[in-house]
């Protein structure tokens, strides 16, 4: 049987299924609006403002988003690919991020199975579609309390293989605790531009492991988020410095987006309590149904060297900086927190979430030699874009 050399070819097959387009925007955002992602605590969903497109921009400079339309034309499913540039055993490589995946609960049962059917043959075939140019891994990630798709993804299909590589927890910092407050920060922090800080971030982008696709080339991933971020420029960039020796210690970018927004349907019993006296802690009210405006610690690097404790104190300090400011427009403030970094305590008001890092594979071609290696390295995954 000749293999599919592009989506028009594998996609024949299946008449429910599509490669969305522009045309598509209004219908994905209605079908998005209604599907909530339950975790055993509370209900969240994701409000793509008016354009659902905008984010897939920011995330990577091509991507691929399919629908699922039911016999009524009625749309019923999402799945994107985006193509993110990596340093991968020290060179240029693109890699697939999985994500986007949205199931309607009252999808029927045949169209259910020729989606999985159709996906698998999509994962099967992705490197002879001409579409995916030359991407040779594909990778997503999953929240450990997402029980429906770790049940749709993991224990309910037998035509992929979901191979881990690391687990990670998002870190949504609410507010200091009191005695936080009075706490002098130990380090320097300064604003400062791209042009000061290049060679410390293209030092992140060497050596093993999946690293950021940093460079002085004009197709730098750094570049391209100047030009696809709203409202991100050279100028969004702090350094963290030892205060003696002014040596690079870290890096960051605070960054808010507005095209990709977190709303929580439901929410659990702290969150209720901390609505409450929100006002008094400086944080903007917090309500069911409302968006969170959201304050993502990008391109954040440690120096290589540094031991946990001095990661847990610089990123102290960082928050301080931030959680001071007097007008303060987002509710909480994230990031990714990888087990590398073995960060255990940090005194401030955290709600954690665990996720988990697969590789995607299908079991007709799987070959051990195609695993990605992390070679015990947090990998280069973008909170900003995630």
């Amino acid at each position: 049987m000749t293999k599919p050399t592009n989506l028009s070819e594998l996609l024949a097959p299946y008449p429910y299924f599509f490669k969305a387009s522009g045309s598509d925007n209004g219908d994905i955002l209605e079908f998005f609006n209604s599907i909530t992602m339950d975790t055993k605590t509370m209900s969240l969903r994701y409000d793509r403002g008016a354009d659902f497109f905008q984010f897939t921009k920011e995330q990577a400079k091509d991507s691929l988003i399919f629908i699922i339309r039911d016999d009524k034309n009625t749309i019923k499913g999402t799945a994107s690919i985006s193509f993110i540039p990596h340093f991968y055993q020290g060179k240029k490589e693109f890699f697939g991020y999985l994500g986007d995946l949205r199931i309607s609960p009252t999808l029927s049962a045949k169209i259910r199975i020729h989606w999985k059917k159709c996906y698998s043959e999509i994962i099967e075939n992705f490197q002879n579609l001409e579409e995916f140019r030359g991407v040779r891994y594909l990778y997503t990630a999953i929240l450990d309390d997402n029980q429906s798709a770790m049940r749709s993804l993991l224990k309910n299909n037998d035509q992929l293989i979901y191979h881990h590589l690391t687990n990670y927890q998002t870190f949504n910092i609410l507010q200091m605790k009191f005695f936080e407050s009075f706490r002098k920060n130990k380090y320097l922090i300064e604003k400062t531009t791209l042009e000061n800080i290049s060679p410390f971030l293209y030092e992140q982008a060497s050596g093993i492991g999946l690293k950021p696709y940093y460079s002085a080339n004009n197709d730098s991933e750094i570049f391209r988020h100047l030009t696809a971020w709203q409202g991100f420029t050279k100028d969004s960039f702090y350094v963290v410095l030892d205060p003696q020796t002014k040596k690079v210690l870290a890096t960051y970018a605070p960054w808010i987006c507005q095209s990709k927004k977190l709303v929580i349907e439901k929410m659990n019993f702290r969150q209720r309590i901390l609505s409450l006296f929100s006002p008094l802690l400086g944080i903007p009210s917090l309500q069911n149904k409302n968006a969170i405006n959201v304050m993502y610690l990008t391109h954040l690097h440690f120096q290589n060297e540094l031991t946990p404790k001095e990661r847990e104190l610089i990123l102290c300090d960082i928050l301080k900086t931030l959680l001071r400011q007097k007008k303060r427009s987002f509710h909480v403030i994230s990031f990714f927190v990888f087990p590398e970094w073995e960060i255990n305590h940090l005194p401030y008001m955290i709600e954690k979430t665990k996720a988990q890092f697969f590789q995607v594979m299908n079991k007709n071609q799987f070959n051990a030699s195609d695993f990605i290696n992390l070679e015990h390295m947090p990998p280069a995954f973008e909170i900003g874009i995630a």
